[in-house]
């Protein structure tokens, strides 16, 4: 799986982790642009990462008392990092990603307003984790092999999480990408790596499936429990 370039790996408090990523972000991040339309977008980037900078320290002085172990509220200035088109920008991104989540500081289960319903015919609202599953995806149209394998560190971390379970276009999402690095790639390793997460998203499909199979052998009182039960 892809190597953490960052030096945040020895941290397991979220602020030092975040602050590293960001200032290594805005170290990265170019200045002049043949493309003025980039040239704001990094503009509006590094604003960004001042700003969630001084959120961070803001949040420490607040609550020195407590550690604050909410990423979620942060993830923005992160999705935005992901829409550039700098992959060691992408990577630094993703890596803080990865990790944020293996340390449950990035949770996804912040509600999020839609102005329609969900496309796959579900009741259920989307929330932070959907955006996290469509803003890692898109970084899959990049053929870059190192990306794909912050990708896959990506997906490895939310599917071993027990506090995220995708369901529903994320969990298509999520299958389409593995799928298409299997194939797109030329090294071993990466192929392994999204067989592994592909193998690992059928038998979460599969436990759901029992599950829910064991809930309609119940007697007609209990099949009230089945309400909000997705297989997918």
């Amino acid at each position: 799986m892809a190597m953490r370039d960052l030096n945040t790996v020895d941290h397991k408090a979220m602020e030092p982790l975040l602050r590293a990523a960001l200032l290594r972000i805005k170290r990265d991040c170019p200045r002049r642009s043949f493309s003025q339309g980039f040239a704001l977008a990094n503009q509006d980037l590094l604003s960004m990462v001042d700003s969630t900078l001084k959120r961070l320290a803001t949040a420490l002085e607040e609550e020195f008392e407590e550690e604050d172990k909410d990423a979620d509220k942060y993830f923005d200035v992160l999705q935005k990092t992901l829409e550039t088109k700098h992959v060691r920008l992408i990577e630094t991104a993703l890596d803080t990603i990865s990790a944020l989540i293996e340390l449950g500081y990035l949770r996804g289960d912040v509600p999020q307003e839609s102005s329609s319903p969900p496309d796959d015919g579900s009741t259920r609202q989307k929330t932070l984790l959907d955006t996290i599953i469509a803003s890692v995806c898109q970084c899959n149209k990049d053929n870059d092999e190192t990306i794909h394998e912050y990708v896959l560190a990506c997906f490895t971390a939310i599917m071993e999480s027990s506090h995220m379970e995708p369901h529903g276009l994320s969990l298509i999402l999520l299958v389409r990408t593995c799928f298409h690095i299997f194939m797109v790639s030329r090294q071993s390793s990466i192929k392994e790596s999204a067989r592994q997460i592909l193998m690992n998203i059928c038998n979460m499909v599969f436990q759901r499936m029992e599950k829910i199979d064991a809930l309609l052998e119940l007697e007609d009182g209990e099949r009230a429990k089945l309400t909000g039960c997705e297989l997918i």
